[in-house]
């Protein structure tokens, strides 16, 4: 059971750093784009 937990919540905190990592690069992209 407590593995189970562990493994549940490291993922998510994977997933979450990877889904703000990836929306940050989006948004230095986009900037490059615009010339700001």
């Amino acid at each position: 059971m407590t593995t189970g937990l562990v493994v549940f919540g490291f993922s998510v905190v994977i997933s979450a750093f990877f889904l703000w990592t990836n929306h940050n690069g989006e948004k230095r992209d986009r900037e490059r784009e615009w010339g700001k």
